[in-house]
């Protein structure tokens, strides 16, 4: 809100707060200011808290009170809630309340993901300079299942500023918002009073309706109505009479000219803890936020820019399609409890990203840049992340080559971008214990390949295992050497650490080295970090397959490559036997288990023990 518009406002608020043109008696004395449409739209108030923006002196947000509603009315401008909070006093209405708030901000953190409704009518629009922003603002104080329902002068009988009895309608001011803002000064207040006004100047912004529809759209929030209506909420031209129903209608223009329109939002559970469901549970990454943060390279980099999230147009030549250079991360922000936003120890990832572009010849994005890409994006759709437990925006910064040939050689051309989608718990369990399929056909990384780069390629050979996984109602897959097929390494999409403690130790968080064939995880890192201050002792070495499901065995790794390896199956007491695609212990009872069975606790049956302390965590 410009300061220009707020002195306006605020002088007004002084004039109509006297009544003599605003109907404040009748509604301190149990009257209503609402009209049918809006009576219409807001359905059942039945135990259902409303945001009320652009209150003004709080006259409709009494009326709403009094339908039943629990109200919070919130205006730009100090004097008007002052008035309105004076009139729902006197009025003796208690089920309501005031709060100065500029509407195109995010919602304070007490009022996050709070309300049943959004409400805002009449002249809203006008005084918004970004649709965008204002949608994506007004999303943040909706409850999952939450509307927004506006009511506001239609942008085409907007253009009739000012306007003057005609045969045609007056067309005076701007449409587009390429055309504005613009200014207007009306001396006097629109409701009649005669009182000269000292802030007599306007800022208004026009917003073509398919500027307003995308903006919504933008927002995250599902549009499910939209109407127009043939009369205005006030005289916009000369001709117009006020009809019984309370709206001013033209005596020729009925039938060609919208001088209103409504447009109903639904929030679809985003915003508010254990409810939030991006989809289905879990880590889906099938909602994106609505920008992408993008530098492009040539012969350098080109400037940062925030652009709509949109397909790419990459050539069928593209090279990356053709070669495989594309490497990605990925971090999270979280809402934090005052309503901030933090990321995640965003330059590990940084870090990571260089190494992985160095190992496929591309070029290395300096770390500042990488961080100011993602911060710049977290900033732009902060709106849109979501604040209950479990609960983050998920960034994936990408690099791709995008020269268009086919000549077997490094790309000249490169795009780096940032895109975010709001996420769950990585596994639909939320925090519980997962299974785990141990994979010894396939191996994920081999020393001297692409293992602790994270590049597409790396996991696109990984997705068989992880299919097989799931098939047999697994959540992830544990990868073992490529030399022995012993020794564990790392998860598909996680590092992977051990809780070893024998009889009589204390103890030990044990995890596999970095050794070329194992991403550099920065949840790894802050883990191992984190252990040791805690006074919990930290070993990075060799984990042997056979360890983790008998803690007293010890193996030191051979330094020749092994045979391939057949699919095996063990069974307490009998040989190893083949099966199809991987690996899974069976209980001296002989019933077949898969392993691991749940982290964070162990079992011992006769000679066997399954031990159970793992844990995986993002890389």
């Amino acid at each position: 809100m410009t300061t220009t518009n707020v002195g306006y406002w605020s002088e007004l608020a002084e004039i109509h707060s006297r009544g003599d043109s605003y109907p404040v008696r009748q509604v301190i004395d149990g009257g209503s200011t609402l009209r049918s449409v809006e009576r219409d739209l807001l359905g059942d108030p039945a135990g259902r808290r409303l945001f009320h923006a652009h209150c003004h002196i709080g006259l409709d947000t009494v009326s709403l009170a009094r339908l039943g509603f629990t109200v919070t009315g919130a205006d730009y401008s100090p004097a008007a809630v002052h008035h309105a909070r004076r009139i729902a006093a006197e009025a003796g209405v208690q089920n309501c309340e005031f709060v100065v708030a500029d509407s195109s901000e995010p919602a304070a953190a007490e009022l996050a993901g709070a309300f049943d409704v959004y409400y805002a009518s009449y002249g809203v629009l006008a005084w918004v300079p970004d649709t965008n922003v204002w949608f994506r603002a007004a999303a943040t104080h909706l409850r999952p299942g939450g509307e927004l329902v506006l009511v506001d002068e239609h942008p085409y009988a907007a253009t009739f500023e000012g306007g003057v009895a005609s045969e045609q309608p007056p067309v005076s001011a701007p449409y587009w918002q390429s055309e504005g803002p613009y200014t207007t000064r009306n001396g006097t207040s629109y409701s009649g009073d005669p009182d000269v006004i000292a802030h007599d100047v306007q800022v208004k912004w026009p917003h073509a309706l398919g500027e307003i529809l995308t903006g919504a759209q933008r927002s995250g929030l599902r549009i499910t109505g939209l109407q127009e209506y043939p009369y205005s909420h006030y005289r916009s031209v000369p001709e117009m009479t006020e009809g019984t129903d309370g709206y001013h209608h033209h005596p020729r223009w009925s039938a060609s000219v919208p001088f209103l329109f409504s447009l109903t939002l639904r929030q679809e559970a985003w915003h508010d803890g254990d409810d939030y469901r991006p989809g289905p549970a879990g880590f889906r990454g099938a909602v994106f936020t609505d920008d992408v943060a993008t530098w492009r390279r040539g012969t350098g980099w080109t400037p940062l820019a925030l652009t709509a999230n949109v397909p790419l147009g990459l050539h069928p030549a593209a090279m990356s399609l053709h070669y495989g250079q594309a490497i990605f991360e990925g971090l999270k922000a979280y809402r934090q409890p005052d309503g901030g936003v933090a990321m995640f120890a965003p330059y590990r990832n940084a870090a990571r990203f260089a190494r992985s572009a160095a190992r496929l010849a591309m070029p290395e994005l300096p770390a500042d840049d990488f961080v100011a890409a993602c911060e710049t994006l977290v900033c732009a759709d902060a709106a849109q992340i979501p604040g209950g437990a479990g609960q983050s925006l998920y960034l994936r910064p990408f690099m791709l080559a995008t020269e268009a040939n086919l000549g077997v050689r490094a790309s000249d051309e490169y795009l780096f971008a940032v895109i975010a989608s709001p996420v769950d718990h990585f596994f639909s369990s939320g925090a519980a214990a997962i299974d785990l399929w141990c994979e010894n056909r396939h191996a994920r990384a081999t020393g001297g390949g692409t293992g602790e780069a994270k590049c597409a390629g790396n996991y696109a050979g990984s997705l068989p295992a992880k299919a097989a996984a799931v098939e047999r109602g697994c959540a992830e897959v544990l990868w073992l050497d490529a030399a022995e097929g012993a020794w564990v390494e790392e998860l598909s999409a996680m590092n992977f650490c051990a809780v070893r403690q024998l009889p009589g130790r204390a103890p030990e968080l044990v995890t596999p080295p970095l050794a070329g064939t194992i991403l550099h995880g920065s949840t790894r890192a802050a883990l191992l970090t984190l252990a040791a201050d805690h006074g919990i002792r930290v070993t990075e070495r060799p984990i042997a397959l056979a360890e983790l499901l008998d803690p007293g065995v010890r193996r030191s790794p051979r330094r020749s490559r092994a045979a391939p390896r057949r699919p095996w199956c063990r069974s307490a007491g009998s040989p190893p036997r083949p099966v199809a695609g991987g690996w899974a212990a069976t209980a001296p009872d002989r019933s077949p288990r898969r392993w691991a069975t749940r982290c964070w606790r162990s079992s011992s049956a006769g000679r066997r023990t399954h031990t159970d302390g793992c844990t995986g965590y993002p890389g």
